[in-house]
């Protein structure tokens, strides 16, 4: 039972959450990044973080934790603006 109850324990919608596209090319900016440094870490195309960015979609499963745990971090390290950014 105790693996059950682990899973209970984390919710995957609040695991990913990700701010809104603006924040998300701010964050990685403001860490120094480049798009193509963040496709690399998360074994994606450039072209997808770049849409990430401009919101035309959003990362899925795995990537999508991977990437909201990145900007989770950055955020803590570089907090936006007037407490402005995530959602």
């Amino acid at each position: 039972m105790s693996k059950i109850h682990a899973l209970l324990e984390v919710q995957p919608s609040q695991a990913a959450r990700l701010p809104e596209p603006p924040e998300r090319e701010r964050l990685r900016k403001v860490q120094g990044l480049t798009q193509a440094q963040v496709a690399e870490a998360l074994g994606v195309t450039r072209g997808a973080v770049s849409a990430w960015e401009a919101g035309r979609y959003d990362p899925r499963g795995d990537v999508r934790v991977q990437y909201a745990e990145l900007l989770r971090l950055i955020a803590e390290r570089h907090p936006a603006p007037d407490g402005e950014g995530a959602t």
